[in-house]
């Protein structure tokens, strides 16, 4: 499951993150949404450079870089030939790989990839 960390409170995506342990499925949390693993494809940035950030800003950061981006329909070629890059860049980012999902920005969508 992949989820967006500013749609849940801890407690809430406490209790998704027990659920899919139950399930057995697998928790993908982005902070603070899950155009931070697409901005890992176009730019590195280190946790300074995207603290504090929302959605909106982190958008902003994609257009800049891109020159446009649309949210319901990500330029997917710009993307997708920089899924390794995108990976290592979330791995440098992890600062707490054991716990539930990480508190500062970034993405575990990697781990997926």
């Amino acid at each position: 499951m992949v989820v967006d960390r500013d749609r849940w409170t801890e407690q809430h995506l406490g209790l998704v993150a027990q659920k899919c342990n139950q399930k057995g499925y697998f928790l993908a949390v982005s902070v603070p949404c899950f155009e931070t693993w697409l901005l890992l494809h176009v730019a590195d940035f280190s946790s300074e450079d995207l603290s504090g950030l929302n959605c909106d800003q982190v958008a902003a950061k994609i257009r800049q870089t891109l020159g446009a981006y649309n949210k319901t329909n990500p330029p997917l070629d710009r993307f997708i030939p920089n899924v390794e890059r995108a990976i290592e860049r979330a791995r440098r980012l992890e600062t707490s790989p054991t716990d539930r999902w990480s508190q500062t920005p970034g993405s575990r969508v990697y781990l997926l990839a």
